[in-house]
Protein backbone atom coordinates (compact mmCIF):
# COMPACT_ATOMS: atom_id res chain seq x y z
CA UNK A 1 0.00 0.00 0.00
CA UNK A 2 3.05 2.25 0.64
CA UNK A 3 3.79 1.92 -2.60
CA UNK A 4 0.79 2.35 -4.13
CA UNK A 5 0.74 5.56 -1.98
CA UNK A 6 4.26 6.97 -2.99
CA UNK A 7 3.13 6.14 -6.83
CA UNK A 8 0.24 8.02 -6.61
CA UNK A 9 1.72 10.86 -4.75
CA UNK A 10 4.05 11.27 -7.87
CA UNK A 11 1.21 11.27 -10.48
CA UNK A 12 -0.31 13.97 -8.70
CA UNK A 13 2.49 16.28 -8.65
CA UNK A 14 1.58 16.32 -12.44
CA UNK A 15 -2.23 15.42 -13.02
CA UNK A 16 -3.85 16.28 -9.40
CA UNK A 17 -7.31 15.19 -10.78
CA UNK A 18 -6.44 11.31 -11.57
CA UNK A 19 -8.68 8.87 -9.79
CA UNK A 20 -6.72 5.59 -8.78
CA UNK A 21 -7.56 1.91 -7.48
CA UNK A 22 -4.89 0.85 -4.88
CA UNK A 23 -4.66 -2.83 -5.72
CA UNK A 24 -1.64 -4.08 -3.49
CA UNK A 25 -0.62 -7.57 -4.93
CA UNK A 26 1.32 -10.51 -3.87
CA UNK A 27 2.20 -13.76 -5.87
CA UNK A 28 1.88 -16.41 -2.63
CA UNK A 29 5.18 -16.07 -1.41
CA UNK A 30 6.63 -14.44 2.04
CA UNK A 31 4.54 -10.62 2.46
CA UNK A 32 1.27 -12.24 0.28
CA UNK A 33 -0.59 -11.50 3.92
CA UNK A 34 0.18 -8.62 4.44
CA UNK A 35 -1.43 -7.72 1.37
CA UNK A 36 -4.69 -10.04 1.24
CA UNK A 37 -5.61 -9.56 5.04
CA UNK A 38 -7.26 -5.98 4.37
CA UNK A 39 -8.52 -7.28 0.73
CA UNK A 40 -10.28 -10.50 2.23
CA UNK A 41 -11.00 -8.85 5.82
CA UNK A 42 -9.50 -11.35 7.34
CA UNK A 43 -8.51 -11.76 11.31
CA UNK A 44 -4.87 -11.95 12.83
CA UNK A 45 -4.69 -15.24 15.22
CA UNK A 46 -1.19 -15.59 16.66
CA UNK A 47 0.66 -19.16 18.09
CA UNK A 48 3.61 -20.14 19.94
CA UNK A 49 5.68 -22.35 17.51
CA UNK A 50 9.17 -23.72 16.65
CA UNK A 51 11.02 -21.60 14.52
CA UNK A 52 13.38 -23.52 11.79
CA UNK A 53 15.53 -24.70 14.15
CA UNK A 54 13.37 -26.00 17.17
CA UNK A 55 13.24 -22.49 19.33
CA UNK A 56 9.90 -21.42 20.45
CA UNK A 57 8.60 -18.19 18.76
CA UNK A 58 5.48 -15.73 18.57
CA UNK A 59 4.30 -15.51 14.85
CA UNK A 60 0.91 -15.26 13.06
CA UNK A 61 -1.55 -16.68 10.77
CA UNK A 62 -5.11 -15.06 9.57
CA UNK A 63 -8.26 -17.03 9.37
CA UNK A 64 -11.63 -16.13 7.73
CA UNK A 65 -15.21 -17.58 8.58
CA UNK A 66 -13.79 -21.47 7.14
CA UNK A 67 -10.28 -20.83 6.35
CA UNK A 68 -6.65 -20.56 7.65
CA UNK A 69 -4.11 -18.07 5.40
CA UNK A 70 -0.50 -19.39 6.82
CA UNK A 71 2.78 -18.01 5.22
CA UNK A 72 5.53 -21.04 5.73
CA UNK A 73 7.96 -18.17 6.05
CA UNK A 74 6.67 -17.09 9.22
CA UNK A 75 7.15 -20.16 11.03
CA UNK A 76 10.01 -22.19 8.60
CA UNK A 77 11.58 -18.54 6.99
CA UNK A 78 14.59 -17.34 6.21
CA UNK A 79 13.28 -14.37 7.94
CA UNK A 80 13.14 -16.35 11.00
CA UNK A 81 16.98 -17.35 10.89
CA UNK A 82 20.67 -14.87 11.07
CA UNK A 83 22.70 -15.84 7.85
CA UNK A 84 25.16 -18.01 10.07
CA UNK A 85 22.21 -19.96 11.51
CA UNK A 86 21.14 -21.15 8.11
CA UNK A 87 21.47 -25.27 7.24
CA UNK A 88 19.52 -26.72 5.38
CA UNK A 89 20.58 -30.04 7.05
CA UNK A 90 19.22 -29.36 10.26
CA UNK A 91 16.37 -26.86 9.75
CA UNK A 92 12.36 -28.25 10.09
CA UNK A 93 8.98 -26.77 8.80
CA UNK A 94 7.67 -28.38 11.96
CA UNK A 95 6.49 -24.94 13.02
CA UNK A 96 4.60 -24.63 9.82
CA UNK A 97 2.42 -27.71 10.90
CA UNK A 98 1.74 -26.62 14.17
CA UNK A 99 0.56 -23.19 12.84
CA UNK A 100 -1.97 -25.73 10.77
CA UNK A 101 -2.53 -28.03 13.41
CA UNK A 102 -3.62 -24.79 15.71
CA UNK A 103 -5.91 -23.82 12.73
CA UNK A 104 -7.70 -27.64 12.50
CA UNK A 105 -7.76 -27.57 16.51
CA UNK A 106 -10.09 -24.02 16.11
CA UNK A 107 -12.22 -26.06 13.66
CA UNK A 108 -11.12 -24.85 10.68
CA UNK A 109 -10.85 -27.53 7.47
CA UNK A 110 -9.73 -25.17 4.76
CA UNK A 111 -5.62 -24.06 5.08
CA UNK A 112 -4.22 -22.08 2.14
CA UNK A 113 -0.64 -22.66 2.69
CA UNK A 114 1.72 -19.48 1.18
CA UNK A 115 5.07 -21.13 0.52
CA UNK A 116 8.31 -18.83 -0.21
CA UNK A 117 11.15 -17.25 1.65
CA UNK A 118 11.89 -20.97 3.27
CA UNK A 119 15.00 -21.80 4.97
CA UNK A 120 13.90 -25.54 5.06
CA UNK A 121 14.70 -28.52 2.59
CA UNK A 122 12.55 -31.35 4.18
CA UNK A 123 10.19 -32.31 2.02
CA UNK A 124 7.54 -31.43 4.25
CA UNK A 125 8.70 -33.98 6.60
CA UNK A 126 8.76 -31.45 9.30
CA UNK A 127 5.44 -30.21 8.98
CA UNK A 128 3.52 -33.53 8.70
CA UNK A 129 5.42 -34.87 11.95
CA UNK A 130 3.77 -31.80 13.63
CA UNK A 131 0.54 -33.03 11.99
CA UNK A 132 0.78 -36.86 13.63
CA UNK A 133 3.24 -38.57 10.75
CA UNK A 134 5.51 -40.43 12.22
CA UNK A 135 9.29 -40.80 10.23
CA UNK A 136 10.93 -44.08 11.74
CA UNK A 137 14.53 -45.48 10.63
CA UNK A 138 15.51 -48.43 9.47
CA UNK A 139 15.34 -49.76 13.31
CA UNK A 140 12.06 -48.29 14.37
CA UNK A 141 13.74 -45.32 15.63
CA UNK A 142 11.49 -42.13 15.12
CA UNK A 143 13.01 -39.47 13.46
CA UNK A 144 13.23 -35.64 13.88
CA UNK A 145 11.70 -33.86 10.52
CA UNK A 146 15.00 -32.42 8.73
CA UNK A 147 16.69 -32.28 5.27
CA UNK A 148 19.53 -34.59 6.83
CA UNK A 149 17.26 -37.37 8.47
CA UNK A 150 15.70 -37.77 4.36
CA UNK A 151 17.89 -40.75 3.44
CA UNK A 152 17.01 -42.22 6.72
CA UNK A 153 13.44 -42.72 6.68
CA UNK A 154 12.56 -46.41 5.94
CA UNK A 155 8.53 -46.21 7.48
CA UNK A 156 5.77 -43.23 7.43
CA UNK A 157 2.96 -43.76 10.00
CA UNK A 158 0.16 -41.73 9.37
CA UNK A 159 -1.66 -39.44 12.02
CA UNK A 160 -3.24 -41.88 15.00
CA UNK A 161 -6.26 -39.10 15.24
CA UNK A 162 -8.58 -38.22 13.09
CA UNK A 163 -8.11 -34.17 12.91
CA UNK A 164 -6.67 -34.27 9.15
CA UNK A 165 -9.96 -36.50 8.09
CA UNK A 166 -11.53 -34.08 5.22
CA UNK A 167 -8.81 -31.18 5.40
CA UNK A 168 -8.19 -28.92 2.35
CA UNK A 169 -4.67 -27.67 1.93
CA UNK A 170 -3.86 -25.84 -1.26
CA UNK A 171 -0.03 -24.98 -1.83
CA UNK A 172 0.58 -21.10 -3.39
CA UNK A 173 3.28 -21.06 -4.67
CA UNK A 174 5.27 -18.91 -7.59
CA UNK A 175 7.84 -20.82 -9.08
CA UNK A 176 7.54 -24.42 -11.17
CA UNK A 177 10.83 -26.08 -9.88
CA UNK A 178 10.00 -29.89 -9.54
CA UNK A 179 11.21 -32.20 -6.58
CA UNK A 180 14.41 -33.20 -8.01
CA UNK A 181 16.89 -32.34 -10.42
CA UNK A 182 19.10 -29.50 -11.47
CA UNK A 183 16.22 -27.80 -11.55
CA UNK A 184 14.53 -28.73 -8.54
CA UNK A 185 14.41 -27.75 -4.74
CA UNK A 186 17.57 -28.34 -3.52
CA UNK A 187 19.77 -27.69 -6.58
CA UNK A 188 18.00 -24.48 -7.09
CA UNK A 189 17.34 -23.04 -3.53
CA UNK A 190 19.47 -24.61 -1.72
CA UNK A 191 22.61 -22.22 -1.38
CA UNK A 192 20.65 -19.51 -0.25
CA UNK A 193 19.24 -21.36 2.49
CA UNK A 194 22.91 -22.06 3.31
CA UNK A 195 24.16 -25.13 1.51
CA UNK A 196 27.45 -25.53 0.47
CA UNK A 197 28.18 -27.91 -2.66
CA UNK A 198 28.49 -30.69 -0.75
CA UNK A 199 25.19 -30.17 1.26
CA UNK A 200 23.26 -29.94 -1.76
CA UNK A 201 24.75 -33.59 -2.90
CA UNK A 202 23.79 -34.79 0.48
CA UNK A 203 20.16 -33.18 0.22
CA UNK A 204 19.77 -34.60 -3.09
CA UNK A 205 20.19 -37.66 -2.35
CA UNK A 206 17.92 -37.90 0.55
CA UNK A 207 15.20 -36.01 -1.46
CA UNK A 208 15.57 -38.67 -3.74
CA UNK A 209 15.08 -41.47 -1.33
CA UNK A 210 12.15 -39.22 0.75
CA UNK A 211 10.45 -39.03 -2.37
CA UNK A 212 10.55 -43.02 -3.26
CA UNK A 213 8.90 -43.05 0.12
CA UNK A 214 6.34 -40.99 0.20
CA UNK A 215 5.36 -42.60 -3.68
CA UNK A 216 5.34 -45.56 -2.13
CA UNK A 217 2.91 -44.20 0.86
CA UNK A 218 0.51 -42.34 -1.75
CA UNK A 219 1.05 -44.33 -4.90
CA UNK A 220 1.49 -41.43 -6.54
CA UNK A 221 3.93 -39.76 -8.74
CA UNK A 222 5.30 -36.50 -7.29
CA UNK A 223 8.65 -36.03 -8.24
CA UNK A 224 8.21 -33.87 -11.60
CA UNK A 225 4.90 -32.01 -10.30
CA UNK A 226 5.20 -28.25 -11.56
CA UNK A 227 5.51 -26.15 -8.21
CA UNK A 228 6.37 -29.52 -6.18
CA UNK A 229 9.68 -28.03 -5.13
CA UNK A 230 9.16 -24.73 -3.64
CA UNK A 231 9.39 -24.55 -0.37
CA UNK A 232 12.13 -27.24 -0.17
CA UNK A 233 9.70 -29.67 -1.18
CA UNK A 234 6.73 -28.32 1.25
CA UNK A 235 4.23 -28.66 -1.93
CA UNK A 236 5.32 -32.32 -2.94
CA UNK A 237 5.31 -33.61 -0.14
CA UNK A 238 2.13 -32.28 1.26
CA UNK A 239 0.26 -33.99 -2.09
CA UNK A 240 1.71 -36.92 -1.06
CA UNK A 241 0.98 -37.08 2.57
CA UNK A 242 -2.17 -34.77 2.78
CA UNK A 243 -3.71 -34.67 -1.00
CA UNK A 244 -3.13 -31.22 -1.32
CA UNK A 245 -3.01 -28.77 -4.21
CA UNK A 246 -0.87 -26.67 -5.59
CA UNK A 247 -2.20 -23.85 -7.34
CA UNK A 248 -0.27 -20.73 -8.74
CA UNK A 249 0.01 -17.55 -6.39
CA UNK A 250 -0.27 -14.96 -8.68
CA UNK A 251 -4.01 -16.66 -10.42
CA UNK A 252 -5.17 -17.44 -7.35
CA UNK A 253 -4.46 -14.16 -5.41
CA UNK A 254 -5.87 -12.44 -8.65
CA UNK A 255 -9.46 -14.14 -8.16
CA UNK A 256 -9.61 -12.97 -4.67
CA UNK A 257 -9.11 -9.61 -5.12
CA UNK A 258 -11.04 -9.49 -8.36
CA UNK A 259 -8.12 -7.63 -10.16
CA UNK A 260 -9.63 -8.75 -13.98
CA UNK A 261 -12.82 -6.67 -13.45
CA UNK A 262 -10.79 -3.80 -11.91
CA UNK A 263 -8.15 -3.93 -15.03
CA UNK A 264 -10.91 -3.75 -17.63
CA UNK A 265 -12.51 -0.60 -15.75
CA UNK A 266 -8.76 1.18 -15.92
CA UNK A 267 -6.90 3.14 -18.40
CA UNK A 268 -3.50 2.52 -17.39
CA UNK A 269 -2.11 -0.04 -14.90
CA UNK A 270 1.15 0.23 -13.13
CA UNK A 271 2.81 -2.46 -11.73
CA UNK A 272 6.34 -3.24 -10.40
CA UNK A 273 8.40 -5.32 -7.90
CA UNK A 274 12.06 -5.23 -6.39
CA UNK A 275 14.07 -6.55 -9.00
CA UNK A 276 12.99 -6.94 -12.75
CA UNK A 277 14.92 -10.26 -13.90
CA UNK A 278 14.25 -13.73 -15.00
CA UNK A 279 12.66 -14.96 -12.47
CA UNK A 280 9.89 -12.27 -13.33
CA UNK A 281 8.67 -14.64 -16.45
CA UNK A 282 7.78 -17.27 -14.18
CA UNK A 283 4.74 -16.68 -12.22
CA UNK A 284 5.65 -13.14 -10.87
CA UNK A 285 3.11 -10.36 -10.08
CA UNK A 286 4.71 -8.35 -12.72
CA UNK A 287 4.06 -11.56 -15.22
CA UNK A 288 0.35 -12.19 -14.57
CA UNK A 289 -0.52 -8.58 -14.32
CA UNK A 290 0.85 -8.54 -17.93
CA UNK A 291 -1.62 -10.99 -19.05
CA UNK A 292 -4.26 -9.07 -17.94
CA UNK A 293 -2.68 -6.10 -20.08
CA UNK A 294 -2.24 -7.93 -23.32
CA UNK A 295 -6.46 -9.26 -22.93
CA UNK A 296 -7.33 -6.15 -22.63
CA UNK A 297 -5.60 -4.22 -24.81
CA UNK A 298 -4.34 -1.92 -21.72
CA UNK A 299 -1.35 1.06 -21.00
CA UNK A 300 1.26 -0.46 -18.12
CA UNK A 301 3.99 0.92 -16.97
CA UNK A 302 6.36 -0.73 -14.53
CA UNK A 303 7.96 0.81 -11.86
CA UNK A 304 10.69 -0.95 -9.98
CA UNK A 305 13.70 -0.92 -7.30
CA UNK A 306 16.26 -2.48 -10.29
CA UNK A 307 15.97 -3.29 -14.00
CA UNK A 308 17.66 -6.17 -14.68
CA UNK A 309 16.00 -7.29 -17.59
CA UNK A 310 16.79 -5.90 -21.21
CA UNK A 311 13.32 -4.77 -22.70
CA UNK A 312 14.62 -6.22 -26.26
CA UNK A 313 15.03 -9.53 -24.58
CA UNK A 314 12.12 -10.22 -22.72
CA UNK A 315 8.62 -10.47 -25.09
CA UNK A 316 6.46 -10.58 -21.39
CA UNK A 317 7.34 -6.64 -21.08
CA UNK A 318 8.12 -5.33 -24.11
CA UNK A 319 6.14 -2.89 -25.39
CA UNK A 320 6.33 -1.50 -21.65
CA UNK A 321 7.55 1.79 -20.11
CA UNK A 322 9.94 0.80 -17.01
CA UNK A 323 10.97 3.15 -14.62
CA UNK A 324 13.75 2.21 -12.00
CA UNK A 325 15.02 3.22 -8.30
CA UNK A 326 18.37 2.56 -9.08
CA UNK A 327 18.49 5.12 -12.13
CA UNK A 328 18.33 7.76 -9.82
CA UNK A 329 19.62 6.45 -6.62
CA UNK A 330 23.45 6.62 -6.01
CA UNK A 331 23.47 2.99 -4.30
CA UNK A 332 21.32 0.22 -3.51
CA UNK A 333 21.68 1.38 0.65
CA UNK A 334 20.12 4.61 -0.92
CA UNK A 335 17.53 3.07 -2.63
CA UNK A 336 16.45 0.63 0.25
CA UNK A 337 16.24 3.43 2.50
CA UNK A 338 14.58 5.98 0.43
CA UNK A 339 12.77 3.90 -1.46
CA UNK A 340 9.69 6.41 -1.25
CA UNK A 341 11.71 9.61 -2.11
CA UNK A 342 12.87 7.97 -5.43
CA UNK A 343 9.31 6.64 -6.15
CA UNK A 344 7.92 9.33 -5.94
CA UNK A 345 10.67 11.18 -7.75
CA UNK A 346 10.72 9.13 -10.60
CA UNK A 347 6.96 8.56 -11.45
CA UNK A 348 6.92 12.70 -11.49
CA UNK A 349 9.55 12.67 -13.70
CA UNK A 350 8.14 9.92 -16.23
CA UNK A 351 4.63 11.88 -16.51
CA UNK A 352 5.48 15.12 -16.41
CA UNK A 353 7.86 14.08 -19.32
CA UNK A 354 4.48 11.89 -21.25
CA UNK A 355 2.47 15.16 -20.28
CA UNK A 356 4.98 17.10 -21.95
CA UNK A 357 5.48 15.06 -25.41
CA UNK A 358 2.81 15.94 -28.31
CA UNK A 359 1.35 12.56 -28.29
CA UNK A 360 0.25 13.48 -24.72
Amino acid sequence: MQVCEAVAAGIRQVEPEVDFDFVPMADGGDGSLLVLAEHLKLTEVEASVENPLGHLVKCSYYRSEEAAYIEMAAASGLVCLDKKERNPLRTSTFGSGQLILHALDAGLRKVFLFLGGSATNDGAMGLAQALGFQFLGPNGEPLRGAGENLAKVAHIMPPTDDRLNGIEITCLCDVQNPLLGENGATAVYGPQKGATPDMILQLEHGMEHFAKQLERFSGRSITQLPGGGAAGGLAAGLVALCNAKIKSGIETIQDWVQLESRVQTADLIISGEGKLDQQTLEGKVIAGMMTLVRKYKKDALLVVGKNELPQNEASVVSEVDVISIMDVAPDIVSAMTKSRKYLEQIVEAYFANKKASPEF
